[in-house]
């Protein structure tokens, strides 16, 4: 039986025990702490390989030197979550948390090495609310390697205002866009 079975992380051989927060992939797993590196955004990923757990991760170094270096948002929209827009570059990214939230020096963006997208990536929105008050803002994105939808959820109705402001200017940069 397999339930039992030891498991070690196939980055830092570390052991994976049977509560493991970590990600599964066609040929290994990843620690929970190995996991911390990928993207919050990419889904479904017992679908890729360990080598493209790898590819992801260098991506994502590569993704936050471009926020540092050359992302410079001039507007921002919504508290929690915030759209970050760089209109000069036509690059945009979301935050989880405000956009007031820095780690000293650091924007909030950075430190959470949110995914960089181009406005032309940017496909749709959609938001929706459950009977059980949890709303969600769904943000459809093409042509990207790892993204292809970006999700957040929250029961707090402030938090959904903030949806329905990042949603319209999603939308607003989508039509600009077509």
């Amino acid at each position: 039986m397999g339930l039992f079975k030891k498991k070690r992380c196939a980055f830092c051989d570390k052991k994976i025990g049977a509560f493991n927060k970590g990600k599964r992939f066609t040929d290994g797993e990843l620690c929970s702490d190995c996991s911390g590196e990928l993207s919050s955004n990419w889904h479904d990923t017992v679908k890729y390989s360990l080598s493209d757990a790898i590819k992801h991760i260098n991506e994502r170094k590569n993704n936050i030197e471009k926020l540092k270096n050359e992302f410079n948002p001039d507007s921002y929209f919504g508290f929690r979550p915030t759209l970050f827009v760089d209109t000069e570059r036509k690059l945009f990214c979301i935050t989880l948390g405000g956009a007031r939230e820095s780690y000293g020096d650091v924007p909030r963006y950075v430190n959470e090495n949110c995914d960089l997208f181009s406005f032309s990536q940017l496909e749709d929105t959609m938001i929706s609310s459950s009977d059980n008050g949890i709303h969600t803002l769904t943000v459809f994105i093409r042509n990207h390697p790892w993204a292809t939808k970006l999700v957040f959820r929250d029961r707090i109705a402030s938090n959904y205002e903030d949806m329905l402001v990042v949603d319209a200017e999603l939308r607003r940069i989508s039509y600009t866009e077509k």
